[in-house]
């Protein structure tokens, strides 16, 4: 298992290198399938996401886990009227800027990939596509 989660964790630390990003983590789907945990973050400055679950609808990963498809997020300054959603991810991470995607495996999504910056600078298309290239090499690793 150590040696699994140094894998990962080294395969997270490229896409935020490749992508200059500051953050990047995944939530694995239980064996119960009803369940969503953060297991894995690089770039990380507290250890928080160990105890946070992933809620389908609620913030970028949140989105992509319900709706399958990648979901972008800004941080916008907003007004104290907006009733916008905490997104407890964001903020314990402080992260400004973040892109989810679903990893899927025979239809059925096993992961969400969250990748983020702590600076307002949104995600290009490029940044994106290459993002989205690289999860066919996570899923043979989250299926070990």
């Amino acid at each position: 298992m150590p040696l699994l989660h140094s894998i990962i964790s080294q395969r997270l630390e490229s896409l935020c290198r490749t992508t200059s990003s500051d953050f990047s983590a995944l939530a694995i789907v239980e064996p119960d399938g009803r369940h969503v945990r953060w297991r894995y973050a690089y770039g990380n400055r507290t250890d928080r996401y160990k105890q946070m679950m992933l809620k389908p609808g609620l913030g970028p990963a949140g989105v992509a886990l319900r709706t399958g498809r990648p979901a972008a997020w800004e941080d916008r300054i907003t007004s104290s009227a907006d009733k916008s959603p905490v997104i407890p991810m964001m903020i314990a991470e402080q992260l400004r800027c973040a892109f989810a995607y679903p990893i899927t495996n025979r239809n059925m999504i096993c992961a969400v990939l969250l990748i983020a910056r702590r600076l307002p600078l949104p995600y290009t298309g490029s940044e994106s596509t290459h993002i989205e290239d690289t999860l066919p090499d996570l899923l043979p690793l989250l299926q070990e």
